[in-house]
């Protein structure tokens, strides 16, 4: 990334091959003007500024959850799930901050701000349909009231059968910190996140 930058004939040519690897994909799945192309790799954030001007039509949805919640999942996962490299309280919570600072750095440069959706992960378990709603009112995309419940339907956790321990879904519950964490990783996200926690509205 560093190369392309400093090297504008290398920067555009890699744009264009990006572009075109796109396009293969969206076009030989079916996708037409009439489709939308949707992707999710929560680490794209690192590169989001990139990504939203090479495709002046995309934008992003952001989802924040407490950190302390994202620890607990975190930890929870199979020991072998390669992205999850972080295996402490300390290396997650640093990486959330680090990302949650990422976004808030890109909302506040007003080329972007607009494209970028935060959506509070609390508030999507607390109030589903209205949440998703929302979501299709800011991509454009449309979907009728019982489009919406049914798609909270098929991604209710409590019905998902494989999750907990190991799995790639633990709870997905809100507030799990607070009975899950000991109080000296509690302590110790509270030194390294505090500040930022408070900040977005998270109580101790």
């Amino acid at each position: 990334q560093k190369v392309y930058r400093e090297n504008d004939d290398y920067l555009t040519r890699a744009q264009q091959l990006i572009a075109a690897i796109f396009d293969h994909f969206f076009c030989s799945a079916g996708g037409t003007e009439q489709h939308t192309f949707l992707e999710k790799t929560p680490m794209h954030l690192r590169q989001l500024d990139i990504i939203l001007k090479q495709f002046p039509e995309a934008k992003a949805i952001e989802i924040i959850r407490d950190g302390r919640d994202v620890c607990v999942s975190h930890l929870n996962l199979k020991e072998t799930t390669k992205w999850a490299k972080h295996k402490t309280s300390a290396g997650v919570i640093g990486q959330w901050k680090q990302c949650i600072e990422m976004g808030q750095r890109l909302k506040s440069n007003p080329t972007f701000a607009d494209r970028i959706y935060t959506l509070r992960y609390e508030q999507l378990r607390a109030h589903p349909n209205q949440e998703l709603k929302k979501v299709f009112e800011f991509t454009g995309l449309s979907a009728t009231p019982s489009e919406v419940e049914a798609i909270v339907q098929e991604a209710d956790i409590s019905k998902r059968k494989n999750k907990g321990k190991g799995q790639h879904v633990f709870k997905g519950a809100v507030g799990d910190w607070r009975s899950v964490l000991p109080d000296h990783e509690v302590a110790l996200v509270q030194e390294r996140a505090g500040h930022l926690l408070t900040e977005l509205g998270y109580t101790w």
